[in-house]
């Protein structure tokens, strides 16, 4: 049950719009997001702990415990959110995610996803630090903000 609402949950908003500091300390490998629409925006606890092991292992402890919290739609600065009657307007959603591809973002993880012991697909974390992002918005501050999406929709700089 807990992974079929998982899945529910991840299709739905998958029409809608994490690199983590890794044990390492390494920042991660920049990439553009080639397909915005890609990416998720809320996930159940069951996601990230189906996935904690292979996250920790690639960001640490520290960090996984951050992307838990900033790593959906609900963590991200209101000028990131996606607005409602976007996904309908193709204009908005247009401009929407020309804006968020003017973002600085890192990879900073990568797993193969399961579903009913199926393999779905491989996703990525970036991350997306205020520090190298400070012109994005000069009315919007964040200190990281963690996006969970599609290895596929990813091209390394």
């Amino acid at each position: 049950m807990k992974s079929t609402a998982l899945l529910i949950v991840f299709m739905l908003l998958n029409i809608l719009p994490g690199t983590a500091q890794s044990p390492s300390s390494s920042i991660g490998k920049v990439v553009s997001v080639t397909d915005w629409n890609a990416i998720g925006l809320l996930f159940v606890p069951e996601f990230f702990e189906q996935n904690r092991d292979t996250l920790v292992q690639q960001i640490g402890e520290q960090e996984f415990e951050k992307v838990k919290k900033s790593g959906n739609l609900l963590g991200w600065p209101r000028s990131m959110q996606y607005k409602p009657g976007q996904q309908k307007d193709t204009a908005a959603q247009k401009h929407y995610f020309e804006r968020l591809s003017k973002l600085k973002v890192y990879k900073v993880a990568s797993w193969q996803q399961y579903y009913n012991n199926q393999k779905t697909y491989r996703y990525a974390l970036l991350r997306v630090p205020y520090a190298v992002n400070i012109n994005w918005d000069k009315d919007s501050k964040w200190d990281t903000v963690y996006f969970i999406i599609k290895e596929s929709a990813l091209k390394e700089n």
